[in-house]
């Protein structure tokens, strides 16, 4: 979790230096919801979770992390809402390679530090290690903010079809529900539910996670091969 707030807390105080007398600042003012993010462009190189400056290589991709960063932040406001603006940082999130993930994840704890669409994709990383560090007790304080009702609303919106439900926010449900994670009892039948739809929806992580529960008997309808099929 310290990298992520590492990230966080050096965005906002090379902001803070900007916007004193005799600062300089190229930042759009933004707050947590539909107004967007503030620009990334004040971010040094050694905040944490972007790699530590020392050795020319390290430097440089420090560097390039910044760079994605400030370009992530600028393209997530480009989008017409807040719902938007999440859901293309966490389709970039789960596209990228690991060791690039970090500066999404970065992205998510700036712009949308109480969003539970955010907040469970945080958690989700620190239970993988992706982008950040492995933390189970860090993965849980995120887990603990989330609030569910606002995954159900997003999962099944209230007024179909202007509003498609969110694949991100199906497998973070389902995700929560098959280890009962946060606020969330455990509860496999209804997590496989959850993946099936984000599944058919196309999300590589659902497909993933429904076919290892389905490989694990986690559901009364598995459907097992023949011992004479050949397939394994």
């Amino acid at each position: 979790r310290g990298a992520v707030r590492g990230v966080a807390a050096a965005l906002e105080e090379r902001e803070n230096q900007a916007s004193k007398p005799g600062g300089s600042s190229d930042h759009t003012p933004g707050d947590n919801g539909d107004s967007g993010c503030a620009e990334a462009g004040g971010i040094d190189s050694s905040s944490p979770g972007l790699g530590a400056a020392g050795s020319s290589s390290s430097s440089s991709s420090s560097l390039a992390s910044v760079s994605r960063l400030r370009d992530l932040i600028n393209l997530a406001n480009n989008r017409k809402s807040a719902g938007e603006r999440i859901h293309a940082l966490l389709t970039g999130l789960y596209a990228a390679k690991w060791e690039d993930a970090a500066v999404y994840v970065a992205a998510l704890a700036k712009c949308y530090p109480t969003d539970s669409l955010a907040l469970a994709a945080i958690g989700h990383c620190h239970v993988a290690g992706r982008g950040v560090s492995a933390d189970k007790a860090a993965a849980e304080a995120y887990y603990q903010q989330v609030e569910v009702s606002s995954l159900e609303a997003l999962a099944n919106p209230p007024d179909p079809p202007s509003s498609d439900p969110s694949p991100h926010a199906l497998f973070h449900l389902g995700y929560m529900l098959q280890w009962g994670k946060g606020r969330v009892s455990k509860d496999v039948p209804r997590a496989v539910e959850r993946y099936r739809e984000a599944a058919a929806m196309g999300h590589a992580n659902a497909q993933c996670n429904l076919g290892v529960c389905l490989y694990y008997g986690q559901v009364s309808t598995v459907v097992r091969p023949s011992a004479t099929s050949g397939s394994a």
